[in-house]
């Protein structure tokens, strides 16, 4: 079930996306947001230091998509959502100690979004008051 509800946009879904949160947010180009979550969790018997967060505390840290297997019940969260806030993508698993570039350096996002974000092409966007314009490119959003 993950793969059919937690999925990246095809290009018609990410363009009709792009035109909402531009509608939103005035901001042209946005693709999707993405965002990192720490979830509290007891200390781990096993390689417990990892866990410990610059909170002060023991969590798992989450976000983009590809599921990791985890000794422990509660996790860290980094989730790509949509205008409406619809998860797209999840990465789970991560100790809290690990920063969010970190997870998505690793992610499966990470080794696509440029080819996916390059299919969307660009937007033109007015940047002075002589009817200059520029070229947006996607992007996301944190």
């Amino acid at each position: 079930m993950f793969s059919a509800y937690i999925r990246l946009p095809m290009p018609a879904e990410a363009r009709a996306n792009m035109e909402k949160w531009k509608q939103q947010t005035s901001i042209p180009g946005i693709y999707d947001a993405i965002d990192g979550t720490h979830i509290a969790i007891k200390r781990p018997q096993e390689h417990g230091q990892d866990y410990f967060n610059r909170k002060s505390h023991y969590s798992v840290n989450v976000q983009g998509s590809k599921l990791y297997s985890c000794h422990i019940a509660t996790l860290m969260i980094t989730a790509l959502v949509d205008y409406k806030k619809r998860f797209l993508d999840v990465e789970i698993g991560w100790p809290g100690s690990v920063a969010d570039s970190r997870i998505f350096d690793n992610s499966y996002l990470s080794h696509h979004y440029e080819r996916v974000l390059a299919e969307l092409g660009t937007t033109l966007l007015a940047t002075g008051d002589n009817g200059a314009e520029e070229n947006i490119p996607a992007f996301i959003s944190t």
